[in-house]
């Protein structure tokens, strides 16, 4: 039996909580930030994540009202996977 594809399943571009700690990366794979909270429905990245950045993610200690996070509108994700993001880039995101 075939295992199911991208296709088979929706897309998700609407961040959840579960979201905190995921890599951000651009179209090519290539990484652009950490999710450092979801807020509401909103999602903040850290363009430049340390290893403590990381560490205070996964044990729940981040703070979106650092100014090394940024928001990330819903209209810039392309879809949201298991262990990243995905950014979308192009003319739709302007």
């Amino acid at each position: 039996m075939a295992e199911p594809t991208a296709a088979d399943e929706a897309v998700r571009v609407t961040p959840q909580e579960e979201d905190e700690g995921k890599t951000v990366v651009n179209p090519d794979g290539e990484e652009v930030g950490m999710v450092v909270d979801v807020d509401n429905g909103q999602m903040h990245v850290n363009p430049h994540p340390s290893i403590t950045d990381r560490i205070r993610t996964v044990l729940g200690w981040s703070d979106h009202d650092d100014e090394d996070s940024y928001l990330l509108d819903t209209d810039h994700i392309e879809r949201v996977e298991d262990d990243q993001v995905v950014l979308r880039m192009g003319p739709e995101s302007e």
